[in-house]
């Protein structure tokens, strides 16, 4: 896949800007806090990941805020502690607060010179407004779960940011997926026609580990951060 060959990159949030995993273990603090053992941050995320799998298998439509607080009851009631709904609803609510990646600013800076940024990503209104508007650059399209009425972002949306693509006299062949967690159902892109990559700020062995477990492709074109991106566009124009 030469980088080059793009016009267009539509661009998830969750992984490749924001950090997603930070965010989620922070977010359950007040349960860690209330857990009577020692776990790592390696260990929270396992089981949240597990729940985060089996809920979206069960409830495949469910907008990401709205997945958030179920996830965290299912965290607290496997490890038998009590939260009260508003507990979980501030956890939803806390997406808001997640930190953006150190290298993702000057990412999409030097990204922005060669390519149309297109913000595809299930994140809602209020989060996107506080990231917008800290980050360097003009999006030239944005399509969230506060934008465009849909229950599953990666159906209607990925044809809205298509008809976007269409508007710009791009093809969807123009135009590079990028995505920043295993869960992702990348094949409603590439069924539209949309290559797709991830940015997996993971380990090499805990992405064989996600494959294994079915949340993700580990075959899948990978890069480490969006800067690692950067140095192989820099290095496909020297081609």
């Amino acid at each position: 896949m030469n980088l080059t060959h793009f016009k267009a990159l539509v661009l998830d949030l969750y992984g490749p800007v924001l950090d997603r995993e930070g965010g989620i273990f922070e977010g359950l603090r007040p349960l860690i806090d209330r857990l009577n053992k020692n776990v790592t941050q390696a260990e929270v995320l396992d089981v949240y990941h597990r729940h985060e799998l089996a809920q979206v298998r069960g409830t495949p439509t469910l907008e990401h805020h709205n997945l958030l607080p179920v996830i965290y009851k299912r965290v607290a009631d496997e490890w038998r502690i009590p939260a009260p709904w508003a507990e979980c609803i501030a956890f939803g609510l806390s997406t808001r607060h997640w930190p953006i990646y150190g290298d993702a600013p000057g990412a999409l800076q030097y990204l922005k010179k060669f390519y149309k940024l297109i913000v595809l990503s299930d994140i809602d209104t209020e989060s996107f407004a506080r990231i917008n508007a800290v980050l360097p650059v003009e999006f030239d399209a944005i399509f969230t779960s506060g934008n465009v009425e849909t229950s599953t972002p990666y159906s209607r949306n990925i044809g809205s940011a298509i008809e976007m693509l269409a508007a710009c006299h791009l093809e969807p062949t123009e135009a590079l997926r990028i995505v920043g967690r295993p869960l992702d159902p990348q094949a409603a892109a590439i069924d539209l026609g949309l290559a797709t990559c991830s940015i997996l700020r993971t380990p090499a062995h805990e992405r064989y580990s996600m494959h294994r477990e079915g949340r993700g492709d580990a075959g899948a074109l990978c890069f480490d951060s969006l800067a690692d991106f950067v140095r192989s566009h820099q290095d496909a124009l020297r081609l």
